[in-house]
């Protein structure tokens, strides 16, 4: 059971990252298309403490 629930916060935690990051995902897609090289996006931080 243990799993599941780290799965489903894992995925939570994943959807809500790309939510915030949607514009730069798409604007390195489309630099990805173009063949140039990506931009930086901020990395999940996550404190499980909090």
């Amino acid at each position: 059971m243990a799993g599941n629930i780290r799965a489903r916060m894992a995925l939570r935690l994943i959807q809500e990252w790309v939510e915030i990051h949607q514009e730069e995902l798409e604007a390195n897609w489309e630099r990805a298309d173009a063949k140039l090289p990506h931009d930086r996006i901020t990395p999940l931080e996550w404190m499980p403490w909090t």
